[in-house]
């Protein structure tokens, strides 16, 4: 008899052709010829099943809205986004797929989707850019992204686009890569922070000591916590957009250290109400909450971090617009 876990498990999981494979890996080979310096059949193989972890990222914020709409921004081939709907979840997503070592994605999530199953599948994710977004004002509680804005032409609009399409108390979160760290994730090799912020050592870098192709640096901003917290404090609308640590695994120990301390503490933090919260877990939260603040401190460098910025409610807004009547009169 089968389980109604294991048969769920079975209905949601995202199916990858092999002809789909094939394709997929065909029109990575030059990236992973010349970047990668790995087999392009491989990479999208173990790519597949990271669906799960992408999720993760927005699955603290779903119990937060009845029904949600969730956009994601730079869907890739198409696997999470192909996950959230098999999962029931109203989501969209975009997805230019033309940029230098991603041609053709677009087309490959498209096929994907329908391989899913998935009806309507060019309108369940658009071909559009993040910079200009084509839907209306206020229509998702959830906008994000994973390894995305490190491409992107422009990281300011993307942002405040995301902003622009959030109903009142939705939420964005982008998942940026750390270029404070010890690794390159496109390249997978050895980084050296800080030494490495010019993109003419950067190219001399991966050509001199790996043997690699050094187009793809002009396709990378070097993002770093550091550039979010000026961007927040230099555009107003951005004001209150959080920073959240993830992990580092060029520390073995520190990393798995501070990995857990971030996520018991945002966990607790945004997962859970404050007048709902137990003695333990206010403890904890408050114990992680050191960790993070000492791994800040210590400049201890995660490979990933967050940016998390929340709409004001229609309520909150309300409060504001009386408080700033009374103050005019």
């Amino acid at each position: 008899m089968v389980s109604v876990s294991s048969q769920a498990e079975r209905e949601t999981r995202v199916l990858v052709p092999e002809e789909w494979l094939d394709q997929a890996a065909q029109l990575q080979e030059e990236f992973c010829r010349e970047i990668r310096k790995a087999d392009p059949r491989e990479v999208v193989r173990l790519l597949a099943p990271t669906y799960n972890d992408c999720y993760n990222v927005i699955k603290p914020y779903l119990r937060k809205y009845r029904a949600p709409r969730i956009l994601e921004m730079g869907t890739g081939l198409g696997f999470t986004l192909c996950y959230l709907r098999k999962l029931g979840l109203n989501a969209q997503g975009i997805e230019p797929g033309g940029s230098p070592g991603f041609e053709g994605r677009y087309e490959m999530a498209v096929k994907l989707l329908e391989a899913n199953g998935i009806a309507d599948a060019r309108q369940v994710v658009l071909p559009a850019f993040g910079e200009a977004l084509p839907f209306a004002d206020a229509t998702f509680d959830i906008v994000y992204s994973v390894a995305v804005l490190e491409h992107v032409n422009d990281i300011e609009k993307c942002l405040t686009e995301a902003q622009r399409v959030l109903r009142p108390g939705g939420v964005f979160i982008m998942h940026v890569p750390n270029y404070n760290s010890f690794h390159e994730d496109h390249y997978d090799i050895l980084w050296l922070p800080y030494l490495l912020r010019s993109k003419r050592v950067a190219k001399w870098y991966v050509r001199t000591f790996f043997r690699r192709r050094d187009w793809f640096i002009d396709e990378l901003h070097f993002t770093t916590p550091g550039d979010f917290e000026k961007l927040s404090r230099r555009v107003i609308s951005l004001r209150g957009m959080q920073v959240h640590f993830d992990d580092d695994f060029s520390f073995p120990i520190l990393g798995r250290f501070f990995r857990r301390a971030t996520e018991t503490y945002y966990s607790f933090r945004d997962d859970v109400a404050a007048d709902q919260m137990r003695l333990k877990h206010r403890t904890l939260m408050r114990a992680a909450g050191l960790a993070v603040r000492a791994g800040k401190f210590l400049r201890v460098p995660p490979r990933t971090f967050r940016l998390v910025w929340e709409a004001p409610s229609e309520n909150s807004e309300g409060v504001q617009n009386a408080q700033g009547d009374e103050e005019g009169s």
